[in-house]
């Protein structure tokens, strides 16, 4: 064995005595993502099982009871065996290196009605065909739902890239769940022919398939919400402070004026350093200011003096007991 696929069985995956198992037999453990299974042993079981009660229920039609399961389910697995084509061969093919008789001969004896004669079972050319029969309808019928149920989404190496940030899907636990979480990182693409890809999320390994992701969805409004690493709040928090001490009606100037054709910077700008800078960091976050000269800054200031060396104005205004009802003219 070189390879062993598991589903995510938690006491194979985690194990210290597993992993030590598997390096020294030589054997690559490959843990499928959640909701991915051995899809080949797994299909083939569904598909015997699927032809046994199709032929159960033909022979019960017939009349025909007296094949014991022995020599049914034996049937079945012929069927399987002699019909699935794996690229253009059999597993009967890989076995034996020959193609079987699947059907019994046109010119062979004819079926013993009076009983069973030893090393014979009665109806067993009957049997045969029947299950021939199921195995094909049973083939043909998931070809063609698998077909109908498959949606055609690009590749993975096409829509992700290492080290970007994704959602993921997990079956939520309560009905009000989204189900989706993240951001988490893709760190690990070197599986994504076999659908599995690997997530770091809050320091847990993750495995998912890729119709289990989708890239990191992140919404203006949780940017923009307070927050002790948010910037733009900070500078904000420092301009709203430095605001709330100024007495009332009282207008600071910082940056450049031009009072007579010179522009000079205010005596009160180098005072106020970390406001001004503060200033500076608001308006670079926000459209169409290029570049700042100056700000003023009032405390319940019911009218602003006019200037006229300055080409625009931005004004932002907010009431005193809702600072963070912002309102911009």
């Amino acid at each position: 064995m070189k390879e062993f696929i598991v589903d995510g069985e938690t006491a194979l995956v985690k194990s210290w005595q597993s992993k030590e198992y598997f390096t020294r037999k030589g054997i690559k453990e490959i843990v499928r993502a959640p909701g991915m299974h051995a899809r080949f042993i797994e299909r083939r079981g569904a598909l015997l099982r699927d032809t046994l009660h199709k032929v159960d229920s033909q022979l019960a039609a017939e009349g025909i009871v007296s094949i014991p399961i022995e020599q049914r389910v034996s049937e079945a697995i012929f069927a399987g065996n002699a019909l699935i084509s794996i690229n253009t061969t059999t597993p009967y093919n890989a076995v034996y290196g020959r193609v079987p008789n699947i059907l019994p001969d046109i010119n062979a004896a004819p079926i013993d009605t009076e009983g069973a004669l030893p090393g014979t079972i009665r109806h067993s050319h009957r049997l045969r065909e029947v299950a021939v029969q199921r195995m094909i309808e049973g083939t043909a019928h998931e070809r063609i739902g698998r077909a109908l149920r498959t949606k055609t989404l690009p590749a993975a190496q096409q829509t992700y890239q290492g080290g970007e940030a994704v959602d993921f899907f997990r079956p939520p636990t309560q009905k009000d769940l989204p189900g989706w979480s993240g951001p988490a990182a893709l760190v690990d693409m070197s599986e994504v022919n076999r659908g599995i890809l690997k997530l770091n999320y809050r320091g847990r390994e993750i495995v998912c398939s890729p119709k289990d992701l989708r890239p990191h969805q992140a919404y203006m409004c949780f940017l923009a919400a307070s927050h002790s690493t948010n910037h733009t709040d900070r500078a904000f928090s420092d301009i709203r402070r430095m605001i709330e001490q100024m007495q009332p009606g009282k207008i600071l100037t910082l940056g450049l004026i031009c009072p007579k054709g010179t522009w000079l910077k205010t005596k009160e700008t180098p005072h106020n350093s970390h406001v001004w800078n503060a200033t500076h960091h608001i308006a670079s976050q926000l459209p169409d200011l290029e570049q700042v000269a100056a700000a003023r800054y009032g405390n319940s200031t019911a009218t602003l003096p006019s200037v006229s060396e300055y080409i625009s104005a931005l004004l932002i205004i907010w009431p005193k007991n809702h600072p963070d009802n912002l309102q911009f003219q």
